[in-house]
């Protein structure tokens, strides 16, 4: 290649796992049979991340939420009112984003406490939304 840093295998290297010369790429460390019965990476021998708990993801929820509230605080009246209508219905508007911006500075979390927001109000009106058909499907 270019600098002379990736060096190919020229013949089959011994996977540390069955000790059988059977790994055909370059850097990895197993073959493929035995990083997928072990369920790691065949490079780096780590297995991957557990995905969060439901607890872990309510409590992100919060503090996005929360954060979200405190920097909506900032804003003028008029301003907040839009924006909490606008995260009613569901909507983030880039507009919102900007104008937190111009009151906070520039904060990359902004944009994150705005998608969490609108999509912790959709999953709430979806819950009441079940909740009611499910109240309607009893009485009926």
């Amino acid at each position: 290649r270019r600098y002379g840093k990736y060096k190919p295998l020229k013949q089959p290297a011994k996977c540390l796992g069955c000790n059988q010369k059977a790994v055909h790429q370059a850097y990895h460390q197993l073959c493929p049979p035995c990083a997928g019965s072990r369920r790691v990476c065949a490079k780096c021998m780590r297995a991957p991340p557990a995905p969060p708990t439901a607890e872990e993801l309510e409590a992100k929820e919060a503090q996005a939420h929360a954060s979200l509230e405190s920097r909506l605080g900032a804003l003028p009246e008029r301003q907040r009112r839009t924006a909490q209508r606008q995260l009613a219905v569901g909507a983030v508007p880039v507009s919102l984003t900007a104008r937190i911006e111009r009151s906070h500075g520039p904060t990359a979390v902004v944009a994150e406490d705005l998608a969490a927001a609108a999509a912790a109000s959709t999953a709430a009106a979806a819950a009441a939304a079940a909740a009611s058909a499910t109240a309607a499907t009893a009485a009926g």
